[in-house]
């Protein structure tokens, strides 16, 4: 993680992290109550930056992945169980129109982007001079470069920044809808067993997890 303008940090900024959450760590918490002077402390901003994207990447966003290639024999073996699973193959632009129609009127938000393999991103993360903060998802989209034959693409769905800092009972909901026209085929895996075929060709939903 790095911190810009950790000067900025303020009461202001830990109120934003206590009205999204109660569900963090004793230490945190006496960060969070003021016993110690993290005001320009960046080793403890970092602790209590650290947990708290933690909780709320686990709480209120999810990642979908997907591939760029269907042939490569690592992929079935590594995600569909030896080639006895099967792969869904999607139109990604009418994906992407289906998630975004079906996105209108909730609270949140979905990012899009080829998976970089030049090493896990940092997470960059702005303290403004009001003490609110902001952060940019690049660390989402990268990867150490022995994943790179996966060529990669993601969607990432995330609960909308502006409405992220509100403490809420709203829980993440890991299933979202696509249309049917979305989907081109299916290809089943040559060990596939015909009953789990069957079972399993019927799915209309991507899993954010």
């Amino acid at each position: 993680m790095k911190i810009k303008n950790p000067q900025h940090f303020s009461e202001v900024t830990k109120e934003i992290i206590r009205e999204s959450t109660s569900d963090l760590s004793e230490e945190i918490r006496m960060l969070l109550r003021g016993f110690y002077p993290e005001s320009g402390n960046i080793s403890s901003q970092e602790k209590l930056f650290k947990e708290y994207f933690t909780y709320i990447q686990k709480t209120y966003s999810g990642v979908c992945c997907f591939s760029q290639t269907h042939s490569d024999n690592l992929l079935w073996t590594h995600y569909a169980d030896q080639a006895r699973g099967i792969c869904f193959v999607f139109d990604k632009e009418k994906l992407h129109e289906s998630f975004q129609k079906n996105l209108k009127g909730s609270n949140y938000r979905m990012m899009h982007d080829h998976v970089t393999y030049k090493g896990v991103k940092k997470l960059d993360l702005r303290i403004c001079k009001n003490g609110e903060f902001d952060y940019n998802s690049a660390h989402l989209f990268s990867k150490t470069s022995h994943w790179k034959y996966e060529k990669e693409y993601r969607f990432v769905l995330e609960k909308n920044k502006k409405t992220l800092f509100k403490l809420t009972i709203e829980r993440f909901n890991p299933f979202f809808d696509f249309d049917a026209d979305c989907l081109k085929y299916v290809i089943a895996g040559q060990r596939i067993p015909y009953e789990h075929f069957l079972t399993h060709i019927a799915a209309k939903s991507a899993a954010f997890s």
